[in-house]
C-alpha cells in the first residue's frame, strides 16, 4: 500500500531533513512581541501525506517548501481524531473532557476562554475563515473574534460536496486586506475530507485515497496562494505561522474508512511552525498536544496563557512530554475509547457494548500497529490504564451545553456520516 511504502521511507527522509534543518539555525531564545499569528488547520490531513514527512507522491509542493523555513514536528498529536473537540481544544487549551464540545450537537460552553479572546484582549484584531459545518456559530468557537466568516458554507452547501479552499483564501486576503496589525487569523481549510472530488491534477490515479490526494493538491496550491499575498504585503516576516490539521484520514490501514479509529493515520497529525526570519528544524524529542498550541502561540508574542489552559508551550524549548492523551466519546453508533501516549508505548482503552479491551502497541518497533501486545504485557495495560483513568479524574469538568441542530443541518451532517 502506498502510505506503507510513504512510511517506510520515513527514516531516511527524516534523517536528510535533519541534516539540512541543522544547517539553518538553533531555536532562537526571542519572542516576536505583537507579531501577526496565522493559525492554519486543514481538515483530514494525514501526516505521511506530505512530502515534509516523507510521502513520496507530490501532493505538498508549497507546504514541503513552508517547511524548510519552519519548525518539523514530529510527535504531534490529535486531542480527539475528529473535528469538534479537536478544534475546540486547540482554541481553549482543554481536553475533550474538559471543555466537554464533544457531540455534533454539544457547543463550547460559557465561561472557558480561547485563544481569540486572549490575544483580542492584548490588542489584536481576531479573524477567523471556516468551511466546515461543525465550526458554525452555533457552536461558540467563534468566541473572541471580531469576525468570523462562514460564507463558504452559510448557503447551505454540503462542505463535502464543493472544492472550498480557494474560496477560503480569497475571504484571508481580503481579511489581512482589511484590518490592522497585529492581527490573528484562524484559516479552516476542509478540502481533504471526504467526499473526495475529482480535482485536478489528475496523475495521482483513480483510487479513492489518489482523489484524496488531489483534494490535498488543491489545498496546497490554495495555501500558496494566501502565503504569496503574505509575502506580497511585507507580512510574511512580521507572522508566525502555524500549519497543522484536527485529525488525520484512514483508508483501510486497519480496515476502517474515514477517521472513526484510534490508529497513528488519524491521530499523529503534522505541525509546522514558521517564525518571522524562517528558521528551520526537525523536532522529535517529545509529545506536542493539541492543548498545546495556543500556550505556545501566545507566549511567542509575549502574552501569558490564562491559567485555564492546560497545555504547556512547546517552543522556544524542545517539546519534554512524554505522556499525551487523547479521548473519543460516543455518539450514534460510535465506540468510546480513549488513549495513552507513555514514551513509544501506546495503550487505547475501548469501550464496547460487550465489554472493554485493550490494544497496546509498541510504537518503536511496530510504528504500523500491527502487533497487539495486550495479552502479552498485562502488567503495562495495567499501568497505563490506572494512569489514564487517574488522568480523566484529576481534571477539572466543564457542564456540558447542547445545541439544537436545524433538520437542514441534520440533514447534511448524515450524509456526513456524523449522524444516523
Amino acid at each position: 500500500m502506498k502510505t506503507k511504502f510513504a512510511f517506510g521511507i520515513l527514516v531516511i527522509f527524516f534523517a536528510v531533513i535533519a541534516a539540512m534543518a541543522h544547517k539553518s539555525s538553533a531555536i532562537p531564545a526571542n519572542v516576536y512581541p505583537k507579531a501577526n499569528v496565522v493559525l492554519i488547520v486543514v481538515d483530514c490531513l494525514r501526516k505521511d501525506h506530505l512530502g515534509s514527512y516523507g510521502y513520496p507522491l507530490p501532493a505538498t509542493p508549497v507546504l514541503d517548501a513552508f517547511a524548510r523555513s519552519s519548525f518539523v514536528y514530529d510527535r504531534a498529536y490529535s486531542q480527539a481524531g475528529w473535528t469538534v473537540p479537536s478544534i475546540a481544544s486547540i482554541l481553549t487549551s482543554l481536553y475533550p473532557h474538559q471543555h466537554q464540545t464533544i457531540q455534533p450537537d454539544t457547543k463550547l460552553p460559557e465561561g472557558l476562554l480561547t485563544i481569540a479572546e486572549t490575544l483580542r484582549a492584548s490588542g489584536y484584531a481576531t479573524g477567523a475563515v471556516v468551511s466546515h459545518m461543525f465550526l458554525s456559530p452555533s457552536y461558540e468557537l467563534n468566541r473572541g473574534f471580531d469576525t468570523y466568516d462562514t460564507s463558504v458554507f452559510s448557503l447551505k452547501r454540503n462542505p463535502h460536496l464543493i472544492a472550498s479552499a480557494h474560496d477560503v483564501t480569497a475571504r484571508a486576503v481580503d481579511f489581512i486586506a482589511s484590518t490592522k496589525t497585529p492581527f490573528f487569523l484562524w484559516l479552516h481549510y476542509f478540502d481533504p475530507h471526504a467526499d473526495y472530488l475529482d480535482l485536478p491534477p489528475s496523475y495521482f490515479g483513480k483510487e479513492p485515497i489518489n482523489f484524496y490526494d488531489r483534494e490535498i493538491a488543491n489545498t496546497d496550491a490554495a495555501i500558496g496562494g494566501f502565503l504569496r499575498q503574505l509575502t506580497a504585503r511585507g507580512l510574511l516576516d512580521t507572522t508566525i505561522v502555524m500549519i497543522m490539521a484536527d485529525h488525520g484520514e484512514e483508508f483501510r490501514d486497519h480496515r476502517a474508512v474515514s477517521h472513526e479509529s484510534y490508529f497513528e493515520e488519524v491521530l499523529a497529525i503534522p505541525l509546522l511552525l514558521r517564525l518571522p526570519g524562517g528558521s528551520s528544524r526537525l523536532i522529535s524529542a517529545g509529545y506536542v498536544e493539541q492543548i498545546d498550541v495556543a500556550p505556545t502561540l501566545l507566549r511567542l508574542v509575549g502574552t501569558e496563557p490564562p491559567s485555564q489552559f492546560a497545555g504547556v508551550s512547546f517552543f522556544p524549548d524542545d517539546p519534554n512530554k512524554s505522556v499525551a492523551y487523547m479521548q473519543r466519546p460516543a455518539f450514534g453508533n460510535r465506540i468510546q475509547r480513549a488513549a495513552i501516549y507513555d514514551g513509544q508505548m501506546k495503550l487505547v482503552v475501548i469501550d464496547e457494548k460487550i465489554g472493554r479491551r485493550w490494544d497496546l502497541f509498541d510504537l518503536a518497533v511496530d510504528p504500523f500497529e500491527q502487533k497487539n501486545l495486550a495479552r502479552l504485557q498485562p502488567e503495562d495495560v495495567k499501568r497505563l490504564e490506572q494512569r489514564l483513568e487517574q488522568h480523566l479524574k484529576e481534571q477539572h469538568l466543564i457542564g456540558r451545553a447542547t445545541i439544537e441542530l436545524e433538520p437542514e443541518d441534520e440533514d447534511v451532517l448524515r450524509a456526513m456520516g456524523y449522524v444516523e
